[in-house]
């Protein structure tokens, strides 16, 4: 793109080597660029929107959630996962007709790995470990990749609308 300056010159330029109404056309829209302000910028390039962005979120970032992740640290809506070697969050409950609830793992169904039941299998509700009479876990089946677990919740509610995770863990 030429710059005003370069404009009047190559219209000055070819009005030399013109016919005459051709020539003094070619002086008037020179004439233009002489007296005219420059063209107003092109929108800003990709660069320096996405520079602009990245100090908007990085501004965000700090000043609203690090201070927010910082005192939601220790919040009840925050689940911790219990420990063990091998770890499944259970989901997708049926209920049955005595008032429990069942569902399947896949991680702890007969394989290459588990060829015998992989015992003590625990579960969990949330971080706290569920008394062993308030589930039971499907023998091990050849043919299915899962097996069923059937449970109590520990205050007798339904799990699907609890708002509490659970989970069987391997120790």
């Amino acid at each position: 793109m030429h710059s005003h300056d370069e404009m009047e010159k190559i219209c000055l330029d070819l009005a030399r080597d013109a016919d005459p109404d051709s020539a003094s056309a070619l002086r008037v829209v020179a004439q233009n660029y002489r007296v005219s302000s420059p063209p107003a910028p092109q929108d800003q390039s990709f660069e320096f929107r996405f520079k602009i962005m990245l100090i908007f979120v990085g501004v965000f970032y700090v000043l609203f959630w690090t201070p927010l992740f910082l005192l939601l640290r220790d919040s009840p809506l925050r689940v911790n996962v219990p420990k063990g070697a091998i770890v499944e969050q259970l989901g997708s409950w049926d209920p049955s007709a005595d008032g429990r609830y069942s569902t399947r793992t896949y991680k702890f169904a007969r394989s290459k790995t588990y060829l015998a039941d992989p015992a003590p299998l625990l579960v969990f509700e949330n971080d706290v470990q569920l008394p062993a009479g308030n589930y039971e876990f499907e023998a091990l089946v050849p043919e299915n990749v899962w097996r069923y677990v059937t449970l109590t919740t520990s205050d007798g509610s339904d799990p699907r609308f609890n708002g509490r995770r659970y989970y069987v863990v391997l120790p």
